[in-house]
């Protein structure tokens, strides 16, 4: 017989179920708190209960406590914890990850087990189910919505054939969908045992008061805390909190400002996307004060301008590449560039056109080569990173400035802030498009269609790396792409 039934939210979006029933086992094998959890739990997406077909049916008591003590990682924070150029979904790279450990070095393979161990401990739902059969599901933020990734479950110690009928799939739901309705069902049932507890006579209700004033606080918890996990600037909340620490003292309240401009926030979540979030989420979650202190300069420090880029519409949106192709021609039309010669594009006349502000960065980190920046009232900005290998050669830096002119031109919504930081861990279909971008700006098919009328196809990576002055490799890339090289060529 039921104690208590909760089911909210939309089914075709997201919705909860959780029932509470007599523990079985009369309590032999729990604490007293745990055992006036045991009850069945369903979760559905988009119409799948992935707990279907017997729900899960356990000691509830550390998932609700595991909801709780992860909320704000859970909702807020997207990176996931290794760099990969798939865009997998993250239950996918996970298992693909673990199966690669047998191949690399133990070093390698015990770092990289310990970093999925960590995530998984706030992402993993099975992460909570301490002897419970769950579905192997993770959860995370992904822009305005939560991603939903799961598979099946591992065969040790489970039974025979599926246990759950849903055994692979990757969804998003709505930010507000996920968070409202669980949110209220995990509170009645926190609300709910305590009365039971005490009606119970329990002697020790501690476990279960900790977990309702847990919930209670969600509710007054400071922007700026969630904004860390939004942000992505470390691997642990105490880590980012002192960034986050660092900032305040160095900037001062302006600091707060900046960081939450653009976002909107209720007493659960964030939602949006500020510039501070958009600039650290693609930095290294292991960046340093100094580089974080630098960036967050940089951006609150640009000169004012109420320039904006050309809206140059997009037509090919199947690949990444032929995408940042399209857009390349059609800034050519725009800016009536001569086809008719073969010769450099002059990107600082291209950038002085189009209004936009260009400045150096002395990052420690190498790995980023340039920050692209939209904010209101301000000059569409692209700031190099002299450390980066690629800009200390004329041309890696040119590379540079039209790979980051392509985030200003289309990687916006709507005219809402922009704010990327190109490098391993920015978006790869992102990267890709920006990469596509600028070697077809910086080497329209007209002109190599000139070059390759009068060059042999061994001397035309050469000639057309001295006449439109490109690096190597990536004229390489873009030639063998583009069919002028046989695909026997290698490519970077």
């Amino acid at each position: 017989m039921s104690m208590l039934f909760v089911e909210l939210g939309d089914k075709e979006r997201f919705a909860v179920r959780i029932e509470l029933l007599p523990d079985p086992d009369k309590g032999h094998y729990a604490s007293p708190e745990e055992a006036l959890s045991w009850g069945r739990f369903d979760l559905w997406v988009q119409g799948r209960n992935l707990c279907a077909p017997h729900g899960v049916t356990w000691y509830l008591l550390p998932l609700f406590e595991w909801f709780v003590h992860n909320w704000n990682a859970l909702f807020h924070e997207s990176r996931l914890p290794i760099l990969s150029d798939d865009e997998t979904w993250p239950w996918v790279r996970r298992d693909d990850d673990a199966r690669s450990f047998p191949y690399l070095s133990d070093e390698e393979a015990d770092r990289r087990e310990a970093l999925w161990y960590e995530w998984s401990l706030r992402h993993a739902w099975r992460s909570a189910a301490e002897g419970g059969l769950f579905p192997d599901l993770l959860l995370l933020r992904e822009g305005d919505f939560v991603r939903f990734s799961w598979g099946p479950p591992p065969p040790v110690g489970t039974p025979p054939g599926p246990v759950f009928e849903h055994l692979r799939g990757d969804v998003l739901v709505p930010l507000n969908a996920v968070c409202t309705p669980l949110f209220d069902a995990l509170r009645d049932m926190s609300d709910f045992m305590i009365q039971q507890g005490e009606a119970w006579a329990l002697e020790d209700l501690s476990r279960l008061e900790a977990l309702r004033k847990n919930f209670q606080e969600l509710r007054t918890v400071a922007p700026e805390e969630r904004l860390i996990w939004l942000s992505g600037i470390a691997r642990t909340l105490e880590g980012a909190r002192q960034k986050v620490e660092m900032l305040k003292d160095r900037l001062g309240d302006s600091f707060s400002a900046f960081a939450l401009d653009g976002i909107s926030q209720n007493e659960l979540v964030l939602e949006g996307s500020s510039l501070a979030s958009m600039m650290y989420g693609s930095t290294s979650p292991e960046i340093g004060e100094k580089d974080v202190l630098l960036l967050a300069r940089s951006v609150m420090t640009l000169p004012p301008s109420d320039v904006a880029p050309p809206r140059i519409p997009a037509t090919d949106f199947s690949r990444p590449f032929l995408e940042g192709y399209g857009i390349a021609d059609r800034l050519h039309d725009h800016l009536g560039t001569d086809m008719t010669c073969p010769s450099p594009i002059d990107m600082e006349d291209v950038l002085r056109r189009l209004g936009v502000y260009t400045a150096s960065l002395d990052l420690d980190d190498e790995c980023v080569m340039g920050v692209a920046v939209l904010r209101s009232g301000c000059a569409p900005s692209i700031l190099v990173n002299e450390k980066h290998e690629k800009n200390r050669t004329p041309q890696g830096r040119r590379f540079t400035l039209a790979h980051e002119l392509c985030h200003l031109l289309i990687d916006r919504e709507h005219g809402r802030p922009l704010a990327v930081a190109s490098g391993p861990w920015a978006p790869r279909a992102v990267e890709k498009r920006a990469n596509a971008f600028a070697a077809m700006f910086l080497m329209p098919k007209p002109m190599l269609d000139s070059m390759a009328v009068e060059c042999s196809e061994n001397a035309l990576v050469d000639a057309v790396a001295v006449k439109l002055k490109t690096g190597k490799l990536a004229t390489k890339w873009h030639l063998r792409n583009l069919g002028f090289l046989p695909e026997d060529v290698e490519s970077v």
